[in-house]
């Protein structure tokens, strides 16, 4: 009697802990599951990535939308509009979008420096000179730092 109530115990518990999104101690996965609204973002950045490599930047732009519209916090995204942008030589709207994803950086400096150097050469293409200068300062302090 006691053995049947240890199994059920033992099988009421593994239950509770699957349903619960639980493991066992030292059996954590090494990364979470992603969820839907991930895994569509992340196919969507690599259908713009493809259409960028064609350099097709209109169904480039469709894909990122639609990233963008699910995972708007994201600066990746923001800044691979930015290149799309700037491939479609709509410079402002390079520049507008890179501030936009440098705004949301925390700890992703080489996606900064990214961003600045895009920046500074959209401006370049504007004729905006002393911006571009200004970005290439921004872009040689923080290279400075590390």
């Amino acid at each position: 009697m006691k053995r049947t109530f240890a199994i059920a115990l033992a099988f009421a518990l593994a239950v509770t802990f699957q349903l619960t999104g639980c493991v066992p101690y030292g059996q954590v996965p090494e990364q979470p599951p992603q969820t839907g609204q991930q895994a569509a973002v992340k196919s969507l950045l690599a259908y713009a990535q493809a259409a960028m490599d064609i350099n097709d930047y209109n169904q480039a732009e469709m894909h990122m939308e639609r990233a963008v519209s699910i995972e708007p916090q994201n600066p990746l995204l923001w800044h691979t509009m930015a290149k799309i942008k700037f491939n479609q030589n709509q410079y402002g709207q390079a520049v507008n979008f890179c501030l936009k994803s440098n705004s949301m950086i925390t700890d992703q400096l080489q996606l900064k420096r990214d961003n600045l150097e895009l920046m500074a050469r959209a401006y370049y293409m504007m004729g905006e000179y002393d911006k571009a200068e200004f970005v290439k300062q921004q872009l040689l302090q923080i290279e400075n730092r590390k």
